[in-house]
């Protein structure tokens, strides 16, 4: 696991990721990770074939979200003998993100349209704000034409002037990888998503590149019918998840309590909190003994009716235990 900086940087979190899609996971090795590192969040992507993710997920006791399903699509262009034209239709490779005013209105656009789908919940809406998704989407996808060295391709279309549409992706070996495919509202379900395809066989076929490959959420169904409609066939079904250890104490976000146990926390809960019930606990010891020297407190999250705390039991400046708490407003 590696410290994502850019995204840490958007949200205000520790964030960390893996690098690649994952096979297996490794729950032992994820919670090694997460204390070393000390993230607030985490996010992986893990294949479908793990039938036991859920079940090693739940034995860490963290706090944890799916946010998306993804399947991966192949295609052979050795199957290609023509791509289609239509002679309205053009592409320029973006190479400036940051001044090419044509691709901040279109990539805006598409992050505006919220055409992909994602699971909303109540950690996901208060830490990860529209905005600031947004934000971190922008960044990303801008940096397929930053610095670019050969290894990636971002692609602007136009209908005669008018900028409707972008691809972009990376080039992995004979592999060109797309990330994203997208047109504006006005210019959806009208049969011109599959030109795309057209305008990348080209930029393939001229640096030798095989295959293509993409991701598609299983809910997208306008991506879905375009990838049938050009022949692709799905490969994997990969499961997006976000964890939630909150484990960096250097955030400014918690404060030190004098609460050493659970029997003590419950008493603060009570006082502190006494128009709310514990709807759900989770605990994690880490260390292996009966007492702890101090506590830290995350500072509440919350909305009108919920609250989500986490409590460290410190040993020192080590976490020897964590306890997290969900709370809902009484009726």
């Amino acid at each position: 696991m590696k410290i994502s900086k850019a995204e840490s940087e958007v949200f205000g979190l520790k964030i960390g990721r893996y690098i690649g899609n994952i096979t297996n996971l490794d729950v032992s090795q994820l919670e090694t990770d997460v204390m070393k590192l000390g993230v607030d969040m985490c996010r992986i992507k893990v294949l479908g074939s793990d039938i036991e993710l859920f079940d090693k997920l739940n034995s860490t006791n963290y706090h944890y979200e799916l946010y998306n399903l993804n399947y991966y699509n192949k295609f052979s262009f050795d199957s290609v003998t023509e791509a289609d034209v239509k002679p309205e239709l053009h592409v320029r490779e973006v190479v400036d993100p940051e001044a090419d005013q044509d691709f901040i209105a279109v990539l805006s656009n598409l992050l505006e349209s919220r055409s992909w789908v994602e699971y909303d919940t109540f950690l996901s809406k208060n830490l990860l704000t529209e905005e600031k998704k947004k934000r971190a989407s922008f960044e990303f996808y801008s940096s397929f034409s930053k610095s670019n060295d050969g290894s990636s391709y971002t692609g602007l279309m136009y209908f005669e002037e008018e900028p409707i549409g972008l691809f972009m992706g990376l080039f992995k070996g004979d592999v060109f990888f797309g990330n994203l495919f997208g047109l504006i509202d006005g210019y959806r379900g009208k049969g011109l998503s599959k030109y795309f395809y057209g305008f990348m066989f080209d930029i393939c076929k001229m640096r030798g590149i095989k295959h293509f490959e993409n991701e598609v959420n299983i809910f997208n169904f306008t991506s879905q019918k375009s990838a049938i409609s050009q022949n692709f066939l799905p490969q994997e079904i990969y499961y997006n998840l976000t964890i939630y250890p909150f484990c960096n104490l250097k955030s400014g976000k918690f404060k030190r309590l004098t609460i050493l146990d659970l029997s003590a926390l419950f008493d603060y809960l009570t006082n502190t909190y006494e128009d709310y019930m514990i709807v759900n606990i989770k605990r994690k010891r880490y260390l292996d003994r009966n007492g702890y020297d101090s506590s830290m407190i995350l500072e509440p999250i919350h909305t009108e009716s919920r609250i989500f705390l986490v409590v460290h039991f410190m040993v020192g400046a080590t976490i020897g235990e964590t306890t997290y708490i969900d709370l809902k407003r009484e009726i």
